[in-house]
């Protein structure tokens, strides 16, 4: 046997015995999840995974851990009334998991290369409609779990003032200026169908010039909103008119 074949000879055996100690260690796993499944023993990653990695040897790659129950994200649900600012918390029955989040106003989001890290806890302060948390955890073992969706509904817009009649109008001076009002709803919140509107008016028919009446609302979570007339009053002419509006 010449230097090339026991070189040949050595790759092979050497190729069989990793197989035969992938096997072995697969063995090992398969044998401990069946024992503690038999006897309900609650069995622990770290374990596994220590004795699987023990003196520096890696996991190889074709064998796939099992956990001994799926990695849920826990602590998340809906919030349907509007609030100004959400802040969500969660967390897992394994308290080695890490986590990865987005929030966006899309109901559904798949994760990429986004990172995982120690953070539980995300506010969204701004912004008006609903947005989604999106949530995933990985173990130890990097099992991940099922990604966690939940939403809430941000407000931090004031009501939609509408005002009724001209905007500007014109009254002719020494008549008496009587407002046609305004009316406000609030478009995030359904249920808040009664708003208040305060009127400031500055209207003197008596003085010639630009006069403006400014309208005010405010929603249940204290969001404002203004909006104003323009009001003309003008030299009253020679002839009469109706109730001196132009």
């Amino acid at each position: 046997m010449n230097i090339l074949e026991f070189q040949k000879y050595k790759k092979l055996f050497n190729r069989k015995s990793l197989h035969l100690g992938n096997y072995a260690l697969l063995f090992l796993v398969i044998f401990v999840l069946s024992i503690s499944l038999l006897f309900k023993v609650p069995t622990d990653r770290s374990l596994i995974t220590n004795a699987l990695s023990k003196e520096g040897d890696s996991i190889d790659e074709g064998i796939s851990i099992i956990p001994d129950k799926p990695l849920i994200v826990k602590g998340l649900s809906n919030d349907s009334i509007p609030t100004q600012s959400k802040t969500w918390t969660w967390s897992s029955d394994d308290v080695n998991a890490i986590y990865r989040y987005v929030i966006n106003q899309n109901e559904t989001h798949k994760f990429t290369d986004e990172k995982y890290g120690t953070t539980t806890t995300a506010t969204q302060a701004f912004g008006d409609g609903i947005y989604y948390i999106h949530v995933q955890a990985q173990d130890s073992l990097k099992n991940v779990s099922l990604v966690e969706t939940v939403y809430a509904v941000l407000d931090n817009t004031g009501p939609t003032i509408t005002i009724f009649g001209f905007n500007p109008t014109s009254i002719y001076q020494y008549y008496t200026y009587i407002d046609e009002g305004a009316m406000a709803i609030d478009s995030i919140d359904s249920s808040h169908t009664t708003i208040h509107v305060t009127m400031e008016n500055d209207v003197n028919t008596s003085i010639i010039g630009n006069y403006s009446v400014q309208y005010i609302a405010s929603d249940k979570l204290g969001n404002i909103s203004t909006s104003t007339r323009v009001v003309d009053v003008l030299v009253r002419p020679s002839t009469g008119s109706v109730n001196g509006m132009i």
